[in-house]
């Protein structure tokens, strides 16, 4: 039964406690527990299935912002799925509330912390982050740019002008890297670091 129950968690920590489920010997406890499973089943009779979506990775993006780890873009997208999803299971809640089941009132406990979300979808864009995320990224993000202009320049002419030094292709990015595909007999005529051989 543990394991047919765990095969419906949508997160390995709902699957764990799943799994970890024993048999309640209180009568107390096993009739409040027997309660909010019969209110949660007049719900879904009520209002369909909740709005839950699998979550990954949440539990882990939040032990590294408490180690104050830096976090990159698609785990802080993550986050923002994670409170979307909440609000909308607050509001599914809010919706059952008119079946007068307790299980319904857990909505309420939902922090669900819009002023994050807005921030996450002002900065973040297509898992990048984006240059109007804050004024001082926006100012090195153009002089980078200004900076790479002479450096393509260059490259474009060493491919029209050393032609016959190069191998097929033209100029690739590895790593952040401008990369020339320079043959082996002509390593020596152009500065640079071997990237590979």
């Amino acid at each position: 039964i543990r394991t047919m129950l765990a095969e419906h968690a949508l997160s390995e920590r709902a699957k764990k406690h799943c799994l970890a489920l024993e048999p309640i010997l209180q009568e107390g406890l096993c009739r409040r527990r027997m309660e909010e499973t019969t209110g949660a089943r007049s719900i879904l009779d009520a209002h369909g299935n909740p709005p839950l979506t699998a979550m990954q990775d949440v539990e882990e993006t939040l032990v590294l912002c408490a180690a104050g780890a830096m976090l990159v873009p698609t785990q802080i997208l993550g986050i923002e799925r994670f409170l979307v999803a909440c609000a909308r299971m607050q509001a599914y809640l809010r919706k059952a509330g008119d079946t007068n089941e307790a299980i319904a009132a857990y909505g309420g406990s939902f922090l669900l912390l819009p002023d994050l979300t807005e921030e996450i979808n002002r900065c973040i864009r297509g898992a990048r982050v984006d240059s109007a995320a804050s004024a001082a990224l926006a100012a090195t993000r153009r002089k980078s740019d200004g900076l790479a202009a002479p450096v393509q320049s260059h490259l474009a002419w060493l491919v029209q002008c050393k032609k016959q030094w190069l191998s097929a292709g033209g100029v690739v990015q590895r790593n952040g890297r401008y990369v020339l595909p320079v043959r082996r007999e002509h390593k020596g005529k152009i500065s640079g670091t071997v990237v590979e051989m």
